[in-house]
């Protein structure tokens, strides 16, 4: 079965569910994408937002889970969440993390097991400290994480 989250308007509350299943050590696989950044709808928010991240994850017991829409943006003051939840990705020993090495197309008006197949047929890299650059940089074309966190 697959499901999808239901973001509220905090992105601190919309990272909880994935902060919660690194540290009690729930995932089998965590998939994290960059959306594009044109050809989305009102459930994508404000283009101004675009690219969000969205996230495929599978727990042990075999639930997937479709986190996108409005999720997480790597924009303005959210930036520092984003790489919190970066940070716990990559420390992750127990489960796979990944990231589509593409720009995701927008998952939000498809039906969850649809989003998910599509997410599953992106290209994947593995998630850790030297790919994490390569991510970001689907996040934020014009400037790395580095420079973010020195403004």
């Amino acid at each position: 079965m697959i499901e999808r989250f239901r973001n509220t308007t905090s992105t601190s509350e919309n990272a909880r569910p994935l902060h919660q299943g690194f540290a009690e050590k729930s995932f089998r696989k965590v998939i994290f994408f960059a959306t594009a950044d044109s050809g989305g709808s009102e459930k994508d928010g404000a283009h101004t937002n675009w690219p969000l991240i969205s996230v495929y994850s599978e727990d042990e017991a075999g639930k997937c889970t479709v986190y996108d829409g409005v999720f997480m943006t790597a924009v303005r003051d959210r930036f520092s969440e984003v790489c919190d939840l970066l940070d716990a990705a990559v420390l992750q020993s127990h489960c796979k993390v990944y990231f589509g090495s593409e720009h995701l197309d927008f998952t939000s008006s498809m039906l969850p097991a649809a989003a998910a197949r599509l997410m599953l047929q992106q290209p994947q890299l593995r998630l850790d400290e030297s790919s994490r650059g390569q991510y970001f940089k689907l996040l934020s074309p014009y400037l790395t994480e580095t420079q973010l966190k020195s403004m």
